[in-house]
């Protein structure tokens, strides 16, 4: 058997795209991070609502009041769970980000690149940078205001409609107690997901139910 030089196995190893990227490279980067960019748009809306609801409710009557009633319960448990969503994606952009970026300084794209492209890559990097600063600020928020009645009272995460206002390219959800989130399959352990449309249901084993109106924030499940 041919053994190869530990150089050419090192090459092997890496990317080919971020070795010498193309504009094709380029294009399909800036389209992952542009899906990404969606999601965190949506889950931001859902906890960003979260936030507001509580802060024009609960808390001007005092931080006791967060965890009187059933709905300021799950807002607040539905506060951790929709920031922690929100975290992941404004993580995964700036992964994303960060190898666009070197995509971006590559002296091979460079004499190749239109500045319409350029111009649609530092746009998105623009706002990245944006929902980083706007998920600190979130944290910070969520730290200082709901973390300690959500340590003393600590709600649990049910079913609850969500929370209306302007539609956005996304709606995000959560689904929970086992089955499936509709359309699309989702698992409804827990987790986030981002739909499309506005329109979703639970099932328990298959997605024959019919989807519903769904605002930002909602959980589904039994």
């Amino acid at each position: 058997m041919t053994k190869l030089p530990l150089l050419a196995l090192l090459l092997l190893a890496f990317d080919p795209a971020l070795l010498a990227p193309g504009p094709g490279e380029l294009r399909a980067q800036t389209a992952r991070l542009e899906a990404q960019l969606a999601e965190a748009d949506a889950v931001g809306v859902a906890e960003a609502r979260i936030h507001n609801r509580l802060a024009e409710g609960p808390l001007r009557q005092g931080r006791a009041a967060l965890c009187e009633g059933e709905e300021n319960r799950s807002l607040l448990a539905r506060s951790r769970l929709f920031g922690a969503a929100y975290r992941d994606r404004v993580q995964s952009a700036r992964a994303s980000a960060d190898r666009l970026r070197r995509m971006l300084a590559e002296p091979t794209l460079e004499p190749v690149l239109v500045p319409e492209e350029r111009a649609r890559a530092e746009a998105l990097l623009a706002r990245v940078e944006e929902h980083a600063r706007r998920y600190g600020e979130m944290a910070a928020w969520q730290a200082r205001h709901l973390e300690p009645a959500l340590s003393r009272c600590r709600p649990a995460l049910a079913p609850a409609p969500g929370l209306a206002g302007p539609r956005g390219a996304g709606t995000a959800v959560a689904g929970v107690g086992g089955g499936l989130v509709c359309p699309g399959n989702h698992p409804a352990d827990g987790s986030v997901v981002v739909l499309p449309e506005p329109l979703a249901c639970w099932d328990e084993a298959s997605c024959r139910c019919a989807p519903m109106p769904v605002t930002p924030g909602a959980v589904l499940g039994r």
